[in-house]
């Protein structure tokens, strides 16, 4: 995205998904290796999207966050919107709604996120807003 302020590059991906969040497949640990080492040879950039990693369960975060800075408030804890999951009002998945954030915005310098939330009421996951700038 080009402004006056110069050049965004923005990644998204929708990433690998595993039946058991916090346990990483083989395919997804080898899919955060070839992302990493992808995006590590990319100019400086935002990478968001749907990691389907739960925030601080799945081993796999720590990898990002050591990569990345995760603009998603704490206060969030989930980004799966309860009303409109195809899991809703099953009690064996209920936790997914209050500990799977696995929708992130990750930034790095020279990037920074402000104003960040979660706009739910749209789709199984919640819309990520977030004002990108530079600094």
């Amino acid at each position: 995205i080009s402004s006056d302020d110069g050049e965004y590059r923005i990644g998204t991906t929708h990433f690998v998904w595993t039946p058991h969040g916090p346990i990483p497949t083989d395919t997804q640990r080898n899919g955060m290796d070839t992302l990493l080492n992808y995006m590590r040879s990319e100019h400086a950039h935002v990478l968001c999207g749907d990691f389907n990693i739960p925030r601080n369960l799945n081993p796999l975060y720590s990898i990002l966050a050591k990569e990345y800075t995760d603009a998603i408030p704490q206060e969030y804890t989930s980004s799966l919107d309860e009303n409109l999951h195809r899991l809703k009002g099953n009690p064996e998945h209920r936790d997914i709604f209050t500990s799977y954030m696995v929708d992130y915005v990750l930034t790095k310098s020279p990037f920074v996120a402000t104003d960040v939330r979660l706009v739910f009421g749209i789709s199984d996951h919640a819309g990520v807003v977030a004002t990108i700038n530079a600094h």
